[in-house]
């Protein structure tokens, strides 16, 4: 359950990934100031996954689940002691039943689902902006290069060679 649990660092990994390609492309960010943040790139997911799968130890959340070892409360089917606070319990108990796992809901939301989908949301806007200012600047690379290019020009005395020997381009430097 503990590396099931650590794994969440990777999907975090990934968003630091992508943040980094945010931060140099769109943001123009160089090597020094990246070099600044970048212990945080590693810090933010080792934290968090190691954070999240020893705290699960702690409060006792890891049980048979299903096909694998991790948040899962125990026995499977008793009720929290969220359901019992809220007054949701079928069987007027005044008190959780769960042995083990208390609240595996909450636990498995709050570690994983909820970074989970945070993560895959930040990494489709960032990709998205990033493809638009990639977007951007190849437009305008575009523009530039028909702005100044020079039409092409025929030397004098020339006029028994063939067009395409008559040619010479003659660049244009923006001043």
């Amino acid at each position: 359950g503990f590396v099931v649990q650590f794994s969440v660092a990777g999907v975090l990994y990934m968003c630091s990934l992508q943040f980094q390609y945010l931060l140099v492309i769109k943001y123009g960010w160089g090597e020094r100031r990246i070099r600044n943040v970048e212990k945080w790139f590693h810090a933010v997911p080792i934290l968090f996954g190691g954070g999240t799968a020893i705290a699960a130890l702690v409060l006792e959340q890891y049980n048979a689940a299903n096909w694998d070892c991790w948040i899962a409360p125990s026995p499977p089917n008793c009720t929290s002691s969220y359901e019992v606070n809220k007054g949701n319990s079928d069987s007027g108990l005044t008190e959780t039943d769960c042995v083990r796992g208390d609240n595996a809901e909450f636990y498995r939301w709050a570690f994983f689902f909820a970074p989970l989908w945070a993560s895959i949301i930040f990494c489709i806007v960032a990709m998205v902006l990033v493809y638009r200012s990639v977007e951007k600047t190849e437009s305008k690379s575009a523009d530039w290069n028909e702005t100044w290019r020079s039409p092409p020009r025929t030397t004098r005395g020339d006029n028994n060679r063939n067009k395409s020997e008559k040619r010479t381009v003659i660049p244009r430097v923006p001043i």
